[in-house]
């Protein structure tokens, strides 16, 4: 999500770093508006051959992030930062990182509950907790977390953008116990826009 006054538009393409000391670019695909500040982008799929086991940091670091994010000092000039672990031995074999089938901003009113919805498409367990958002500035919201469902609610106490980021954790049997094989950071922006107390609900 990018701010429709910031000339993205002419950038066609990010960074995306493998892990082991090599990068590719990554193409926006047909950006489009959610609201007259907000554009939303898709990005192009890539593939990429490890030359050996072990463990990789796959990452993205651009400035990305839209104004006025209430948790985020001076959010407009922090770089977005996306990450995700992958563990590679012959072990664990093949492995596929969680599906979410919601999307990743969200507008609230009154309700306060939400969740991701994800689904790990090898069967694996997944656990869930609220990780920082990877900026120099950040401040958590008022929340809670079900580590076993990935029910969350947060409890703002203000109307405007919050920035929360989950890590999605994968547990799979092998060998002699369940072992973590990989995780997920999944950055949302929430955007707030009415606060009920308990008084008012009553």
């Amino acid at each position: 999500y990018g701010n429709t006054d910031v000339t993205i538009q002419a950038r066609q393409y990010l960074h995306l770093y493998w892990g082991d000391g090599l990068e590719d670019s990554i193409a926006f695909i047909n950006p489009y508006p959610l609201n007259c500040n907000t554009n939303y982008y898709n990005f192009s799929y890539l593939s990429h051959f490890y030359s050996n086991y072990g463990n990789y940091l796959i990452s993205i670091n651009e400035p990305f992030y839209v104004n006025d994010i209430r948790n985020i000092y001076n959010s407009s000039i922090e770089s977005l930062k996306l990450q995700k672990d992958v563990k590679l031995s012959q072990e664990i074999g093949l492995n596929s990182s969680p599906d979410f089938s919601y999307p990743q901003d969200c507008e609230w009113g009154c309700c306060n509950a939400f969740n991701p919805i994800a689904h790990d498409p090898d069967g694996d367990s997944l656990s869930y907790e609220f990780t920082p958002c990877l900026v120099t500035n950040y401040i958590f919201p008022a929340f809670s977390i079900d580590s076993t469902n990935g029910n969350f609610f947060i409890y703002p106490d203000t109307i405007g953008k919050y920035a929360i980021a989950i890590k999605i954790n994968e547990w799979r049997f092998y060998g002699n116990g369940v072992h973590l094989i990989g995780s997920t950071i999944r950055q949302m922006l929430l955007d707030v826009n009415s606060i009920l107390s308990i008084d008012e609900k009553n």
